[in-house]
Order: C-alpha cells, then structure tokens, then sequence
C-alpha cells in the first residue's frame, strides 16, 4: 500500500478521535514512512511492516479507553476498554 493510501486509510479509521491526538498520530506514522524510505524501503514494505492501518486505529481506540478507564475508573470507560 503507498504512503497516502495507507495514512488515508488510517485517519478515516480513527474516526471522530480528538482532532490534536489523530494529527499527532498520523504525523508518527508519516516520520515511519519517512525513516523506511530513507533506508531504502518501499512504501509497500514499510506499510506491510505497520500493519492494517484499521488495527492499529483499534488499538489506539482501546490505548485511550484503557487510559480513561485508569484515570476516571468508571464502568463505561472500562466496557469501552473491553
């Protein structure tokens, strides 16, 4: 998958996450690409080694849940966690 198809791909899976924590995320993902592609990767490598880009916006849906859940321990946050 290319660069842009792949951050595409992402950013529409973290959905309606916090406009700051998405862009935060998705300029990680671009210094990944940057650091692949300096080491003489192809985008499709270095997204293969990523990893769907779907899963990794679950996992940091459940990161945040996780971090709600500790912080306000409350049962909503935890079943989201779940």
């Amino acid at each position: 998958m290319k660069m842009n198809e792949y951050l595409g791909a992402l950013a529409k899976s973290l959905g309606t996450m916090d406009g700051q924590e998405k862009k935060d995320i998705l300029q990680d993902y671009r210094e990944h690409f940057k650091i692949g592609l300096a080491s003489g990767k192809t985008e499709e490598e270095i997204s293969d080694a990523l990893g769907d880009p779907e899963q990794a916006a679950k996992l940091y849906g459940a990161l945040k849940a996780s971090h709600q859940a500790r912080q306000t321990k409350g049962m909503g946050d935890a079943m989201r966690m779940i």
